[in-house]
């Protein structure tokens, strides 16, 4: 069982707060899919000396419906808190979170309810995680490491589909997927995230996310849903 733990957020420190719920006003992932690997989402690295992939342990889950992603990521990041799945995860998910009703998922509803789950069968309680947007790029590298050094949680964001790894979906689609793990460098150029997508492939799958380009990708507001400062 994870420990509780003092984290100060870079996301936290960044100044940023929640959107309001009228603030997301698209449906979530489309079904259309390219063998595009993403050009701008990624690069190839040279290996420094010392530098390393550094991981959490998720079991990533692939989304069961087209406007699921939503509840995917929400049930992959329960797989590194060691919270065991309900058959049905998703589907309770995306009925907690409107998914169905609303066609997609808000970002408050999905750390509303990561947070009501952890709690309920952790048996602990305190917000785990928070809707901040206005993120940039530099803010969420710095919680991304934050995150994978204190054992909180892998975050979410919310992307563009059409300016990440689905050129040929509408310009409003947006797709949620999971960083959980990222490339320890010192050279900036060469910053990248490990991201589970859930749409990706037959099954979802990992892509590379240079992390400079974050802020290129994001969908309307920077949207991340990460984990909050808790003890």
């Amino acid at each position: 069982m994870r420990r509780p733990i003092l984290v100060a957020s870079a996301l936290a420190a960044a100044g940023v707060i929640a959107i309001p719920s009228a603030a997301v006003a698209s449906p979530t992932q489309s079904s259309t899919k390219t063998g595009t690997s993403g050009a701008l989402a990624t690069t190839v690295v040279k290996r420094e000396p010392g530098a390393t992939w550094k991981k959490m342990s998720i079991r990533g889950q692939h989304q069961q419906k087209s406007n699921w992603c939503g509840p995917a990521a929400a049930a992959t990041v329960l797989t590194e808190w060691d919270v065991p799945l309900r058959k049905d995860q998703q589907k309770y998910f995306a009925s907690k979170m409107g998914t169905d009703r609303l066609g997609f998922t808000s970002p408050i509803a999905m750390s509303r309810e990561l947070t009501r789950y952890i709690n309920a069968k952790l048996h602990v309680v305190g917000t785990k995680y928070s809707t901040y947007r206005t993120i940039k790029n530099d803010n969420l590298w710095d919680a991304v490491r934050g995150f994978y050094n204190y054992g909180s949680g892998p975050p979410i964001l919310l992307v563009s589909a059409k300016k990440s790894w689905y050129p040929h979906a509408a310009s409003g689609v947006a797709h949620y997927v999971v960083v959980y793990g990222y490339y320890d460098t010192i050279v900036r150029k060469e910053r990248q995230y490990l991201v589970w997508d859930p749409d990706y492939g037959t099954h979802g799958g990992t892509r590379k996310l240079n992390a400079n380009n974050w802020e290129k990708i994001a969908y309307v507001g920077r949207i991340v849903v990460a984990p909050k400062q808790w003890v």
